[in-house]
């Protein structure tokens, strides 16, 4: 009779160390950062990882931030694992949008308000892949009083700070961006800011108007 209460007491403190020390170990990173990270019922919200003490099996987890994709998966734990996992949220299409129309932008006025030694050649070239056909051959030069010819130019250093989304419809966008340029030979610098529309075309975002902000 002892023996069996030994032996019953036995597995009984077997079961309680197994279920409350011995787990296996789950950090979830999701990037970009932070997020709302659910864990089967555990929630870590606006977080930049989770890590949790969980039993072997199989476990639901589910990812959300603003302006991506839900992700869901289902994940399967050995026993004693430590298992660490980085998760790529796939951005909605709005949010892939707009960001390419803030890197567009940016590269776009580095080059329009970057000049070196160059002739208006290589700075049509330069500039050509960022404009629609519009743009480029019929507003180009009549709208921007861009000087066709270098000679003479101060060469100027240009770096894009901010780019600023201040209308978007899906297939068109108005940006606001500020660049911050410096004259080497000189050592003069100032801040010079534009309006830039961008339209669609083909699935990929062109520059079709710059209007400087004076």
């Amino acid at each position: 009779m002892k023996k069996a209460i030994i032996i019953t007491i036995s597995i009984i403190i077997l079961l309680l160390i197994y279920v409350f020390f011995l787990k296996s170990t789950l950090t979830i990173t999701p990037k970009p950062s932070p997020a709302n990270i659910t864990i089967d019922k555990k929630l870590f919200e606006n977080s930049d990882k989770a890590s949790i003490k969980l039993g072997s099996g199989k476990h639901k987890l589910k990812i959300e931030k603003e302006g991506y994709e839900n992700y869901e998966s289902t994940i399967k734990l050995g026993f004693l694992e430590n298992k660490n996992i980085n998760i790529d949220l796939k951005p909605t299409n709005e949010t892939q949008d707009k960001q390419d129309i803030e890197r567009i932008s940016k590269q776009f006025t580095e080059v329009w308000f970057t000049y070196k030694s160059q002739t208006d050649k290589d700075y049509l070239e330069k500039i050509k892949p960022f404009m629609t056909k519009n743009f480029y051959e019929g507003t180009y030069y009549v709208n921007t009083k861009r000087p066709q010819d270098f000679k003479g130019q101060v060469p100027l250093n240009s770096l894009a700070s901010t780019a600023e989304i201040i209308d978007y419809s899906g297939n068109k966008s108005l940006v606001n961006i500020t660049v911050e340029s410096n004259e080497p030979t000189t050592s003069k610098s100032y801040s010079q800011k534009a309006i830039i529309t961008l339209i669609k075309e083909n699935n990929n975002w062109l520059v079709d108007y710059l209007k400087p902000v004076l």
